[in-house]
């Protein structure tokens, strides 16, 4: 941006601009252009494919100024413009004249052209003709920082001498300037934009030495000499570490700075000096909105507090303030015990978590710190949900609910989220009570159990707390039906609901033949005789289904269990028996109670008398006359 004599003269470099020039160009281009003779192609001449080739890029300044540029893009700082090949452009014109740096347009509107994000004033200088950014400024490279020519104490030093004498005569020759100074500020004395107010005066907070001034007094006396209300921050419960040390320009600047409360550095900046590892976490994508934006003074005192991390108000009120559906959790039928002692911190992290909602940690090892009850090394070998997908929240509020335990919509309704197709399957049969209730888990663990479907152990003492009268059989029962003895219930029995009698997961007569194969087969064969009631699928009209004080789950005796259809006094039954009564026989005794190869039922493989209806080779005729014969 400086005159520089290694331009070439201007007469050499400004030819292709021209305006006659141009134009000549033009209309050779012109003519070159018109149809000529087909034999030869028409060819520009070398002026203008020179013209055409040549562009205002860092390598044309380099055919002049190449060993310079090439020392200076070394630097430790280099312009981001003059580090791009092509970028000498973005501030020079392309044909100056000789001797001139041929800014694009005069400081420090050039420089304002990029650096819009300053506060560039004209009080820095005297005013808008004094303004000249390379007075400090390299505009292409340079070993210190912001590409200054020199550090700032030195490079002050070149325009101000003597200032010792608006410093209270203090020694500040090598005090870097601005500490206090903004040298892009607004104000006449460039000092930042909030000011101690005894900055004013310096020997209210420094006394004069040799070689560089001293505070009067140290740290904290000096700053509550004026700051007395900060005398008590020490007696509070919690003291931040820097106040608990007595050095407050820790955090503030004892003179002047751009932020409020003289604050040494913006937020989150200044907290995460010290508090690295909140640093790390608001850094993430998973960080806490008021603290990434450095509000952190919105829920921290700064000096000290009564309340754990100098909190500015009990937690859960801190959070609610925020998170207005945390209003009514208190007043809830169930509350998860951390927000019932407000104590929010236990699952979610305030600064920034890895995880979804702030939480510390993932959802099932985050849950199970404190269910430990669950906390097993051997699991168990039936899992809700087959594997442990840590979502606990599916079911339950991690907050507060209506429902017991935190069921998120009552115990019933949260099971159908997932099991619906279970009521659809038995719509129009009867549904078991507690199925229909919502009840599931008065027969179902919730979380895991070493029994499919997560049958809570011994189904069958889970089935007789409600079915008491069939615990009460079970005592004096003298046969007990093999699945119920196991407690196998759910063998016969659909638990939720069925379009069968007492629940039955199948038809009677499906259900019993699917375990007595041998009495299926025997059905089976051509020609057999079938008792009635089993031909229907009757098997309950003659047998119990859990136990029974008869032998063979009879629901009574023999004979009475056959009065039940037949009439045994009668005299056709006598007259079908030999005259015999049969009112106390065991009828089963000659009779097959299911099928039969031959007619009557009669037992297969009997004894040959009886085989052929001859019972007076072996009995004595009747004690009484011979029945009168049937009436016809």
């Amino acid at each position: 941006m400086f005159p520089d004599p290694r331009h070439p003269p201007t007469a050499a470099r400004r030819a292709p601009t021209d305006p006659p020039t141009r134009l000549a160009l033009v209309l050779c281009a012109l003519a070159l252009a018109a149809p000529g003779p087909a034999a030869a192609e028409p060819q520009p001449p070398a002026a203008v494919a020179s013209a055409a080739a040549q562009r205002d890029t860092g390598d044309d300044c380099g055919r002049c100024h190449g060993p310079a540029m090439a020392a200076e893009r070394k630097a430790a700082q280099v312009h981001p413009p003059f580090a791009d090949a092509d970028g000498c452009a973005t501030c020079h014109r392309s044909h100056p004249a000789a001797g001139e740096a041929a800014p694009e347009t005069e400081q420090p509107d050039l420089c304002a052209g990029c650096h819009s994000g300053r506060a560039l004033h004209a009080n820095h200088g005297g005013g808008p003709d004094a303004v000249r950014c390379t007075g400090c400024h390299a505009p292409h490279a340079s070993a210190g920082p912001a590409l200054l020519r020199a550090p700032p104490a030195k490079l002050c030093a070149g325009c101000h001498a003597g200032v010792e004498k608006v410093h209270g005569n203090l020694p500040v020759a090598s005090v870097d300037c601005t500490t206090c100074h903004d040298v892009h500020g607004g104000n006449d004395s460039l000092l930042r934009a909030v000011v101690h107010p005894p900055a004013s005066d310096c020997a209210s907070c420094h006394a004069p030495a040799p070689g560089k001034p001293f505070a009067a007094q140290a740290e904290p006396d000096l700053c509550l000499g004026c700051h007395s209300d900060r005398a008590e921050d020490q007696k509070e419960k919690v003291v931040h570490a820097p106040v608990a040390a007595g050095t407050c320009t820790t955090c503030h600047d004892p003179h002047d700075s751009d932020r409020g409360a003289l604050l040494t550095a913006a937020r989150p900046d200044l907290c995460t000096n010290c508090h690295g590892d909140v640093g790390e976490r608001i850094a993430g994508a998973g960080a806490h909105r008021p603290a990434a934006q450095g509000r952190c003074n919105g829920c921290h005192r700064p000096h000290a507090g009564d309340r754990p991390a100098m909190l500015v108000a009990p937690q859960a009120e801190l959070c609610a303030s925020c998170h207005a559906r945390a209003r009514g959790w208190a007043s809830s039928r169930s509350v998860h015990a951390p927000v019932r002692a407000g104590n929010c911190t236990a699952c979610h992290d305030p600064h920034g978590a890895k995880g979804p909602h702030l939480l510390g940690a993932a959802v099932e090892p985050l849950c199970l710190s404190c269910h430990a009850k669950g906390k097993s090394a051997a699991r168990p070998s039936r899992i809700h949900g087959e594997e442990p997908r840590g979502t606990c929240t599916d079911c339950h509020d991690p907050h507060a609910s209506g429902a017991p335990r935190l069921i998120r919509a009552g115990i019933g309704n949260q099971c159908l989220k997932c099991h619906q197709g279970m009521l659809q399957a038995r719509e129009g049969g009867k549904l078991h009570a507690p199925f229909a209730g919502g009840a599931c888990d008065g027969c179902h663990t919730p979380h895991a159990a070493g029994k499919a479907g997560l049958v809570k152990p011994e189904v069958g003492a889970v089935c007789l707390q409600c079915h008491i009268g069939i615990q009460k059989i079970w005592v004096r029962a003298r046969s007990k039906h093999q699945p119920f003895a196991r407690g196998k219930c759910t063998a016969c029995h659909d638990p939720h609901g069925s379009k069968e009698p007492k629940l039955l997961a199948r038809g009677p007569e499906a259900l019993c033949l699917g375990c007595h194969g041998a009495l299926k087969a025997r059905l089976a064969k051509p020609g057999a005789t079938v008792h009635a009631p089993v031909d229907g699928g009757g098997c309950l009209g003659c047998h119990r289904g859990h136990a029974s004080d008869q032998p063979k789950l009879l629901v009574d005796a023999v004979p009475q269990l056959c009065a039940g259809c037949h009439e045994l006094g009668s005299p056709d039954l006598a007259a079908a028996h030999g005259g015999w009564s049969v009112e106390r026989a065991r009828c089963t005794a000659c009779h097959d109670p299911h099928v039969s190869d031959g007619g009557k039922l009669l037992l297969d493989g009997g004894h040959p008398p009886l085989d052929g209806g001859d019972c007076d080779s072996c009995h004595e005729a009747p004690p009484r006359a011979p029945l009168p014969a049937p009436e016809r």
